[in-house]
Formats: structure tokens, C-alpha cells, sequence
């Protein structure tokens, strides 16, 4: 005697036998599978709550987790919405209207018990999701406010020293300078790199402007070319000292290498600043996306 499936056994017709049959799969062979989802949301959520509470800067590596934990999260939002969908038809429409064969009664209240408990679990998780989405995106906007509003957010405090460094002070901070291991923060340069590669990437790519980051764009523009005007004005300081201690050959050299720094630094913020302009750009313009600079492809923080 042939068996019976779980689907005849509720008298379900062959063309909804695959979706009754993948919700009886879900209910009772789904729990490994939630538990490890459940897990992993739960993680994402922690993970971006500690982001958050974090004084430090974002890292490259930080912000790239979070557009990943973002993009994880929604794509688990809208599994659950779609699994949410389908036990809501199974138990308003389909389920109720189909003939039950007699003896299966006790299993088929069972299953539908099964399912109920399922819908909460589902709605409870989409829930989880879409929190754990939105922090994530939260984890990205605090680092673009805090670009926006701090007042040099690449230089490194000893720089701004020498910068705002005057009379018999400035050979000091001009020998400071020249044994510096710094004059940016190393980790803000590389962020800046790679979010200007990002951004590039995603006006090529065709995708809309989130709105929070376009509202902070003005401000972001604003603070780059403040530091761009900074990192000019520090290059063309430790030129100026570099000139007037040329006699003393290997401090002199050590400011014309830092200048140099200087100057890469400038180039990693003025590029950054045209892809900002880009971003505002193309938001202003609905069609025809601006072009992209070339290095929007494989996109690396260092």
C-alpha cells in the first residue's frame, strides 16, 4: 500500500501539495535552521549596539561589516515576510476549506496548531531583522554625522598643533613634525578612500541615494574641503621649514617627505570630495547618472 503523504492525508489538491508540504517541512523539520537564524540575528544586533556606543572612529573594516549586516538583515526580513505570507494563506484560505480524511483529524489540528505557533515565531524574527537592518544603517550614518560635523576629521591632533604653532614655538613643532610617525589618522584616510570608491561604485551601479546620507551630504562636502585646505596649508608649513633649515640636511629632508605626506593625504580627501559632489550630484538629477571616476571596481580601504 502506497503511504500517504501529510498533504493527502489533510486533502490537499497536487497543485498546492508543494507549498502545504514546505510549511509541514518548516514546522517540524525548520528548528535548527530558526535557532541558528535567531543566533545570527541576534548578534547582528549586538554587534552594531557596541558600533554604536563606540566613541572611535569607524573603521574600513567597521563600515563594511555594517553595509553587509545590513544587506543580510533585509534579505532575512524579506524571507520571513515572504514565509509570513504564505502561512496566512495556508491558514485563512487554504487549510479551512479543505476536506480532512477521516482519522487524520487530531493530526491535521495539530499541524494547524503547529502553524499558528509558526506565524508568531516568523513575525517575531522579520521583527529581529528589520531592527538588526536598521541599526546597521544607523552604525553608517553616525560615522558620516560625525565626518560632517567634526572640525578636522583626518588631521592628527599633533598636526593641528604645528598648524596653529607661532614664534619661538614653531621650530619646535617644526622638529616635532619632521620625527612625526603621523600627520592624518591612518585609519580615517584609508575610510575616506574607501568611501569614495564605494560611492562611485553605487552611482555606477544605478542605485537611489539613501535618504538620511544625502541629507548629511552638504555637511560632509563642507568638512572635506576644509581638510583639504588644511592638508594644503600644513604641506606648504613644513615646505616653508624645510626652506629656512635648509643647511641642516637631514631635517630638512624629513620635512620635504612629510610635505609629501601631506600632499597624498590632500589628494585621498579632494577625492573624496568629488565623489560627494558626484553622490549630490546625481540626486539632483534623476536621470542620467553622472560617469564614475575609474577606480569604482574592486573597491579597497588600504
Amino acid at each position: 500500500m502506497a503511504e500517504i503523504s501529510p498533504a493527502q492525508r489533510l486533502g490537499v489538491s497536487e497543485d498546492d501539495e508543494e507549498m502545504i508540504m514546505s510549511l509541514w517541512d518548516l514546522v517540524y523539520d525548520g528548528g535548527d535552521v530558526d535557532q541558528v537564524l535567531e543566533a545570527d540575528l541576534l548578534a547582528l544586533r549586538s554587534m552594531a549596539a557596541a558600533l554604536l556606543l563606540d566613541t572611535a572612529p569607524l573603521s574600513p573594516e567597521s563600515w563594511r561589516w555594517a553595509e553587509g549586516a545590513e544587506l543580510a538583515a533585509r534579505a532575512a526580513a524579506e524571507t520571513m515576510a515572504e514565509q509570513a505570507a504564505d502561512i496566512q494563506r495556508a491558514l485563512s484560505s487554504l487549510l479551512p476549506r479543505l476536506p480532512v480524511p477521516a482519522g487524520f483529524e487530531e493530526e491535521a489540528e495539530a499541524f494547524l496548531a503547529a502553524l499558528r505557533r509558526q506565524a508568531e515565531y516568523t513575525a517575531a524574527r522579520r521583527a529581529d531583522a528589520e531592527e538588526a537592518a536598521a541599526l546597521a544603517r544607523l552604525v553608517r550614518g553616525k560615522e558620516v554625522r560625525r565626518m560632517a560635523e567634526a572640525a578636522e576629521p583626518l588631521l592628527h591632533p599633533d598636526a593641528a598643533a604645528f598648524l596653529a604653532a607661532t614664534g619661538t614655538s614653531e621650530e619646535l613643532a617644526l622638529r616635532r613634525m619632521a620625527a612625526a610617525e603621523h600627520l592624518v589618522h591612518p585609519a580615517t584616510a584609508a575610510f575616506l578612500g574607501y568611501i569614495a570608491c564605494e560611492t562611485d561604485a553605487l552611482l555606477a551601479r544605478g542605485e537611489a541615494m539613501p535618504a538620511d546620507e544625502l541629507a548629511l551630504a552638504p555637511q560632509v562636502e563642507d568638512a572635506a574641503v576644509r581638510t583639504g585646505e588644511s592638508m594644503a596649508a600644513l604641506a606648504g608649513k613644513l615646505r616653508r621649514g624645510a626652506a629656512e633649515f635648509a643647511g641642516v640636511e637631514e631635517l630638512a629632508a624629513a620635512l620635504h617627505r612629510q610635505a609629501a605626506n601631506a600632499d597624498a593625504a590632500r589628494a585621498t580627501v579632494e577625492a573624496f570630495t568629488a565623489s560627494v559632489r558626484r553622490f549630490r550630484a546625481a540626486a539632483a538629477a534623476s536621470s542620467a547618472m553622472p560617469p564614475a571616476a575609474p577606480s569604482v571596481q574592486n573597491c579597497r580601504p588600504f
